[in-house]
């Protein structure tokens, strides 16, 4: 069983990165529990969040049954230990988003709901395509972790690390990345399109298995 996915505090960057992938997800797509009934400002952050995504990964999320849900105060974890600064958390197994949603939140420039539907798209991302991506891929991965531990506490293993940068690059457009780093993002959002069409093709999602290759797909 693997672990809860938490997310902390938001780092903004500076300049987008472009790519081949469509962009600008439809939040409309998405289903999201308590939306309707947010206020404008949290609706129009949630939006925002969804908006950077590629088109595939939300939609492949909702395909499998994704649900955020929308919180208006403290989140609560397995072992019901709370935590005020945890702004999100995804749960792999049953594939859902909790996203805290306070007005507190929304008045703290230090904080970004956006960010932390970013982030937490970004667990949904890594543990859907890890499987299936490259040995340099992996090793790429593994030195923006042995890097970016040292600076940002948030970074404690390699799928929060995965999470926090996808996090600056796609909704901060952080421009600090290396060539390498930008391809892994775009190489995981790549094979979230051919799962999602997989998925869309069979009905159901790929098995990871003997003989098993995506980009024979």
């Amino acid at each position: 069983m693997r672990k809860k996915i938490i997310t902390g505090l938001c780092i903004a960057g500076l300049m987008a990165c472009t790519s081949m992938t469509a962009f600008a997800a439809d939040v409309s797509k998405v289903t999201i529990d308590n939306y309707s009934t947010s206020s404008e400002a949290i609706q129009k952050e949630i939006a925002a969040g969804i908006g950077v995504l590629p088109d595939s990964v939300a939609d492949y999320f909702t395909a499998t049954g994704g649900k955020v849900v929308l919180y208006d105060g403290i989140l609560h974890f397995y072992n019901n230990a709370d935590d005020m600064y945890v702004n999100g958390v995804y749960f792999n197994e049953s594939n859902i988003m909790q996203i805290k949603t306070t007005e507190y939140l929304i008045n703290n420039p230090n904080v970004s709901i956006k960010g932390a539907v970013v982030h937490e798209f970004g667990h949904f991302l890594y543990d859907e395509v890890v499987p299936y991506l490259s040995i340099e891929d992996k090793n790429t991965i593994t030195n923006m972790y042995n890097y970016w531990s040292k600076y940002m506490p948030s970074c404690t293993d390699e799928n929060e690390t995965f999470a926090e940068q996808y996090k600056i690059l796609r909704a901060f457009g952080g421009k600090s990345f290396s060539a390498e780093e930008i391809s892994v993002f775009e190489h995981a959002e790549e094979l979230c399109t051919k799962l999602l069409n997989y998925y869309n093709e069979h009905g159901e999602k790929l098995e990871i298995g003997p003989g098993v290759d995506i980009n024979n797909l």
